[in-house]
């Protein structure tokens, strides 16, 4: 998962082109349903790959704990990637949940199991009504369980990009993402410095160059335009989850790069001295001497305790005092 199976994300990609293709026409709602599906595989996928970053950062601490001069450094290295996708992520989080309550009004966070009865019947006291700032942090943290209007496309641009008002200045979610987006890119280029296969994979997940419509043929629109504006409302929702997932895959491989790359460079002991054990304490005139010379690892604060005399291993009682 580290790595980031990219089987997987290749497939994600796929499907999701497919189906936006598809949306392009006037489909059916199996069609629209099952571009829900595949959002909540993203969502899935997203999880595990925090969950796994999780215990990368896991090691750095345990790392830390063992040894703060040798590895605080790269551990805050990391943590500050982590700081940093968290934030973007959050943020997708919180456009998703507005453009479903836009879109219905209502939003059902979790699984089926949330807010359906034992028949599958949706529970509607479990809807929330309330704005992003009024959730508690488990909800914030919860993927969209439902939405009804997945055919709305007028949602998505009017509070993403909306045009009119992005030509008068106004800043708009969607550019605001993008800023935040190329400010961890550029972070994630930094951090995996001396692996080409890496940085290319962050730069063409994270490329917001300007699009053409019609397949190519059009004329060419921002990044924003293109990803929102008359946008299907499944489609935005699906697309804001694959930033996420890509987010969290990039955060995955560089935070595993940074680890393997101090382990490869770096000694497992805090210090190394050298060793000579002779095999006679004195010589006479004409003797040689012999001595086995080596070099031996050692790490402060980790002395041993040495016990001398009659040792009970198994109860663990101690007839003798250390030394």
């Amino acid at each position: 998962m580290a790595k980031g199976n990219p089987a997987r994300q290749k497939m994600i990609n796929m499907m999701y082109l497919v189906l936006t293709a598809l949306l392009a026409l006037n489909v059916s709602k199996e069609v629209l349903n099952s571009f829900f599906e595949v959002n909540k595989g993203i969502e899935r996928t997203t999880t595990n790959f925090t969950l796994k970053n999780g215990d990368t950062y896991a090691e750095f601490d345990n790392a830390v704990l063992n040894n703060p001069e040798k590895y605080k450094a790269v551990r805050d290295k990391a943590y500050s990637l982590k700081k940093q996708a968290d934030a973007i992520v959050d943020s997708l989080q919180r456009m998703k949940y507005d453009l479903v309550l836009a879109v219905d009004k209502k939003v059902y966070l979790g699984s089926d199991k949330d807010f359906r009865d034992e028949e599958g019947e949706i529970i509607k006291e479990k809807a929330k009504t309330v704005n992003w700032n009024k959730l508690n942090n488990e909800d914030k943290n919860k993927a969209v369980g439902f939405s009804n209007g997945k055919d709305n496309r007028e949602q998505s641009g009017r509070l993403f990009y909306y045009e009119k008002s992005a030509a008068i200045g106004n800043e708009q979610s969607a550019t605001t993402r993008k800023k935040e987006m190329e400010s961890l890119r550029d972070l994630l280029l930094t951090f995996s410095e001396g692996n080409d296969r890496l940085q290319t994979s962050i730069v063409k997940n994270f490329d917001f160059s300007d699009r053409k419509l019609d397949n190519g043929k059009g004329k060419s629109v921002n990044w924003e335009y293109y990803n929102f504006h008359d946008m299907p409302a499944v489609s935005a929702l699906t697309l804001l989850s694959k930033m996420q997932s890509d987010i969290r895959n990039a955060e995955a491989n560089v935070i595993d790069y940074l680890k393997k790359d101090i382990d490869a460079k770096s000694l497992k002991f805090g210090d190394a001295e050298g060793v000579a054990i002779p095999q006679s304490n004195f010589i006479i005139q004409g003797d040689s001497f012999r001595s086995t010379i080596f070099i031996a690892a050692k790490q402060e604060g980790q002395e041993p305790e040495i016990w001398v005399g009659d040792v009970d291993t198994s109860s663990g009682l101690l007839r003798s005092a250390p030394i």
